[in-house]
């Protein structure tokens, strides 16, 4: 009886200590958004980690976004 309330204490325990982590996270995300000037500014200060690489062209859509050619020769 004692072990089960033990691993129902320590379950608990981890349960809220991953909950206020996850809390503290947000409440620091937050805060530098507040703090920042503006939206470029709070973007440069973000990591990159969780943009995944854009190796994709774009899909053109008119004309103009065809790509140059030169006209030497």
């Amino acid at each position: 009886m004692e072990i089960v309330f033990g691993a129902m204490g320590i379950a608990t325990i981890v349960f809220l200590y991953l909950r206020i982590r996850d809390q503290d996270r947000t409440i620091k995300d937050l805060v530098d958004r507040l703090s920042a000037r503006n939206y470029s500014e709070y973007v440069a200060t973000k990591g990159y980690e969780k943009r995944p690489p854009d190796d994709k062209q774009a899909k053109r859509l008119s004309w103009y976004d065809d790509p140059m050619e030169d006209d030497e020769g």
